[in-house]
C-alpha cells in the first residue's frame, strides 16, 4: 500500500493516486509542448488557491472536524455560518464557502427521511446567491430539495446576475430553468427591467373592464364597455414598491408568487404584502 505524506492510502484513494500517477507520468509526457502548457495553465489555475498560505490551505487540508459533518448539523440543531467574504478574500472566498455549501447539498440527497427517528426541516440559506451558484448541481438539487426536506433561500438583485453566471451554453434557458424550480418566489423593489418583465409574465394575466367614451358630431356622448387583457402585475408596479427606511416608516413592499396558491379574498395567485423592517 502506498503512502503520501506517511500517510496510508485507502483502496479508493489508491485507485485515485494511481490514475494520476498515470496520467502524468505517462499520458502527459507524451502531449506536444504547446498542449502540455495549457494543461498545467489550467490544472494550476484550479489549485493555486490550495497552494498558497491562505484561508483553503488552513481550512481545508487538515480534515474535518466534526461539528461541519452536514449530518451532525442536522442531528444535534446547529446552525453553520460560513464567514469567508468574498471582498475580503476574493476567488478563495468564493470556493470556500461553495465547497461547504456543496457538501451540505450531498449530505441532504443522501437523507432518508423515513428512517430518521426525528426528522427535521433544514434551510440553506444563499445572500448574493449569484456568487455560489452552480448552474448544474444546484437545478438538480432543486429537483429534489422538498423530499429532503430542505428550504433553499436564494437571495440575488436580479435574474441577469443568474444569466451572468450560467456560462456561454444558453445561459437565459438554464437560470429560467433554476429559477422554475424555486417554488416560492418574492419580488421585493427592483430597477431591472427583464427581472420585472419576466415576473409580470410569469404572473400572468386578466380581463379587465375599461369604458370607452365616444361623441358623435353633434358633441353627443355614448358609452361602450370592452374587456383587454392586461398584465396582473405591470413591469412598473415593482419599481414602486417600498424599500423601508424612515420615509416608508420602515415597512417593505414586496410581490409574492406560488405555483399552486391562491391569496387573499380575490384569490389571486400573487399577493403584494408589506412586513416591518424594525425587528423591534
Amino acid at each position: 500500500m502506498e503512502k503520501i505524506n506517511g500517510t496510508d492510502l485507502s483502496e479508493e484513494q489508491q485507485q485515485d493516486f494511481e490514475l494520476l500517477k498515470t496520467y502524468w507520468l505517462n499520458d502527459f509526457a507524451l502531449l506536444s509542448e504547446k498542449t502540455r502548457s495549457i494543461v498545467v495553465e489550467s490544472f494550476m489555475g484550479i489549485i493555486e488557491p490550495f497552494l498558497n498560505d491562505g484561508i483553503l490551505r488552513r481550512h481545508f487540508t487538515g480534515g474535518l472536524s466534526d461539528e461541519l459533518i452536514p449530518e451532525n448539523c442536522i442531528a444535534n440543531n446547529k446552525i453553520v455560518i460560513i464567514d469567508f467574504p468574498i471582498k475580503a478574500y476574493g476567488l478563495a472566498g468564493t470556493y470556500a464557502a461553495t465547497i461547504i455549501k456543496t457538501a451540505f447539498q450531498q449530505a441532504l440527497e443522501r437523507r432518508n427521511i423515513e428512517r430518521e427517528t426525528n426528522p427535521k426541516p433544514m434551510a440553506l440559506w444563499i445572500d448574493e446567491y449569484q456568487n455560489f451558484c452552480n448552474p448544474l448541481t444546484d437545478s438538480m438539487f432543486q429537483l429534489t430539495a422538498r423530499s429532503s426536506w430542505v428550504a433553499s433561500v436564494y437571495i440575488t438583485q436580479n435574474i441577469n446576475n443568474l444569466r451572468f453566471v450560467m456560462g456561454n451554453n444558453q445561459p437565459e434557458a438554464r437560470a429560467k430553468s433554476l429559477l422554475g424550480n424555486i417554488n416560492l418566489k418574492i419580488f421585493c423593489s427592483n430597477a431591472d427591467f427583464d427581472t420585472n418583465e419576466w415576473a409580470s409574465q410569469m404572473i400572468g394575466k386578466h380581463y379587465v373592464e375599461v369604458q370607452n367614451l365616444n361623441y358623435d358630431k353633434d358633441m353627443q356622448m355614448s358609452k361602450t364597455k370592452s374587456k383587454e387583457l392586461r398584465d396582473k402585475v405591470a413591469i412598473d408596479t415593482f419599481t414602486k414598491l417600498k424599500t423601508g427606511k424612515k420615509e416608508n416608516r420602515y415597512s417593505v413592499e414586496a410581490v409574492v408568487f406560488k405555483s399552486g396558491k391562491v391569496w387573499g379574498k380575490n384569490g389571486d395567485n400573487f399577493a403584494i404584502v408589506k412586513f416591518g423592517q424594525r425587528i423591534c
